[in-house]
């Protein structure tokens, strides 16, 4: 790009629309198009033209078979190009494996929001999954302990072997977090609330189940230890109702390669073998709790409950990150 000739002795100033020329030249060749520019800001010495997301997502029809429409998320910087006002050349810019981090970041950003309120407004319907299939039992067992043995004893756990005991003790303070149980003395013991829970439940296994739904509600903020308690079952359903919330009316139809290829994407190595073979059993058992149903009209493909939808939607302030695309 040329630069504009000087005027009494000193070098003019580039206008914008050249300084914005270069910019994008550098992001075509150099950085590629997934942002692009926002308006600059004007110094004595550069342009500054900041790089931001409006992260597009496609619209597809119910069958999810022909795009219908395109969404913008919020937009967001993720970088930028400084522009020498006096040149026209690249004073300085972002650099680009910085620029994918914070796109990265933006993306998983988005995936808890939805992650959060889907465990809160559906934290019953996640209770009721077989939960000796999780990674992480302890809650459970500390639970059943209390409603068929009474307080626990801290002899109890110290005849574990190290690792386990730590476990157990971790998960017993997450517990008294929500307030299920509670320290007395050298015991842990049932608190307020999950007494109130055994005096309103009729038998065992709703005591249970009614207690893990209050600690799913209630620990849906720490999204990491939920994710590690839920696994495979909150990925799945997680992508379903990310995908569902673009959709005006209804639920869509996601077939049983997307579901795949959304765990080729989470997990790696051997893990992500494993969870591809038991792939089939975890979506059986997302039908039996009623977070997904089996499409009747396509084969191998699920749609979701309008009314676990409704529930996420209504959790907006976990969903404010998402809020501009939400139908």
């Amino acid at each position: 790009m040329s630069i504009e000739e000087e005027q009494n002795g000193e070098p003019k100033v580039i206008s914008e629309r050249e300084a914005r020329l270069n910019a994008e030249e550098v992001l075509a060749f150099e950085i590629g198009n997934l942002p692009h520019l926002g308006e600059p800001k004007e110094t004595e010495e550069v342009y500054v033209f900041p790089l931001v997301t409006t992260m597009p997502r496609v619209i597809f029809d119910g069958e999810r078979e022909r795009p219908v429409d395109v969404k913008f998320m919020s937009e967001e910087k993720v970088g930028e190009i400084r522009i020498d006002s006096t040149t026209g050349e690249v004073a300085d810019r972002s650099h680009v494996y910085e620029i994918e981090r914070r796109i990265r970041r933006q993306q998983r950003e988005i995936e808890e929001a939805v992650e959060k309120a889907l465990v809160r407004s559906s934290a019953g319907r996640f209770s009721k999954l077989p939960f000796p299939e999780h990674r992480y039992t302890p809650i459970s067992d500390i639970l059943s302990h209390l409603i068929l043995e009474g307080p626990i004893e801290e002899d109890t756990l110290d005849e574990m072997n190290g690792a386990d005991q730590e476990k157990y003790q971790e998960y017993a303070e997450m517990l008294e977090d929500v307030s299920l149980v509670r320290k007395r003395g050298d015991e842990i013991v049932a608190d307020d609330i999950f007494i109130e829970i055994q005096a309103d439940q009729d038998t065992r296994p709703e005591m249970l189940n009614a207690a893990l739904a209050h600690f799913f509600e209630k620990g849906a903020e720490n999204i990491k230890t939920i994710r590690e308690i839920l696994g495979p079952y909150l990925v799945l359903a997680g992508y379903y109702y990310q995908e569902a919330i673009l959709v005006d009316d209804g639920t869509p139809s996601i077939t049983e390669k997307e579901f795949r290829e959304e765990i080729e994407k989470s997990y790696s190595g051997n893990n992500r073998a494993q969870k591809k073979f038991k792939l089939s059993r975890y979506m059986i058992q997302l039908e039996e709790v009623d977070l997904l149903e089996s499409d009747t009209d396509r084969e191998r493909a699920w749609t979701g409950n309008d009314d676990v939808k409704q529930n996420l939607l209504r959790q907006g302030d976990m969903l404010s990150p998402i809020s501009d695309v939400m139908a």
